[in-house]
C-alpha cells in the first residue's frame, strides 16, 4: 500500500487551504481532497500497519516544533501551486531521515538536502493556469504554529486518507 508522513496543520491553516483550494478547483477543474498537510516522506510502499505503530513511536519521541508557512510558489513541471515553508525545515529534515532509517522505506525522488517543504493548494495546473492562480488568491497570509501531530496517509484508491494520527511528545 503506498503510505507517506507528514505533519499536521492547525485548523486556521486548514481552513484557509481548504477555502483557497475549493476556489482553484471551480475556476481549474482540479480536484483537491487531500488534508492541508506538509510531507516530510514522500509516499513509499510500505506496511500500513507497521507504519501506524512508527508513528506513534515517532510523534512521542518528536518535540513539538515551529513552522512557518508564507507565500505561494510552484513546481512549474508538476503543474502544482503551493504554500512555502519559510521555517522549520530542519525539524522536518529531521523526521524524514529518521523515517528513512528505521523503516523500510527509500528516499523519494526529491527527498534529501534539496527537498522543499511546502503545503499544496492544487496539483495538475498548466502553465498558463499556474500563473492566473497565483494572481486571482488573495495575498499570502503568514502562518506561524507549533506542529504537535504526526499523519500517516495512506492511498485508497482512489483517494488519500489520514489512516493515522499521532501527537508530538
Amino acid at each position: 500500500m503506498l503510505i507517506g508522513f507528514a505533519a499536521l496543520l492547525p485548523d486556521d491553516v486548514q481552513n484557509f487551504m481548504r477555502a483557497a483550494a475549493r476556489e482553484l478547483d471551480e475556476r481549474f477543474g482540479t480536484a483537491t481532497t487531500i488534508e492541508p498537510h506538509v510531507t516530510f516522506k514522500q509516499p513509499f510502499d510500505g506496511d500500513v500497519q507497521a507504519a501506524a505503530t512508527f508513528l506513534d513511536e515517532l510523534a512521542a519521541s518528536t518535540a513539538p516544533f515551529e513552522l512557518e508557512l508564507h507565500g505561494y510558489a510552484t513546481f512549474d513541471e508538476e503543474g502544482v501551486l503551493f504554500l512555502d515553508v519559510v521555517g522549520g525545515t530542519g525539524d522536518l529534515l529531521e523526521l524524514q531521515r529518521r523515517v528513512l532509517d528505521e523503516l523500510p522505506a527509500a528516499p523519494g525522488e526529491f527527498e534529501g538536502a534539496g527537498y522543499r517543504a511546502h503545503a499544496t493548494l492544487a496539483v495538475g495546473l498548466t502553465a498558463a493556469h499556474l500563473a492566473e492562480a497565483r494572481a486571482v488568491l488573495p495575498p499570502s497570509p503568514r502562518f506561524r504554529f507549533e506542529v504537535d501531530r504526526l499523519g500517516l496517509f495512506a492511498r485508497l484508491e482512489p483517494a488519500w486518507i489520514v489512516y493515522s494520527r499521532a501527537h508530538t511528545g
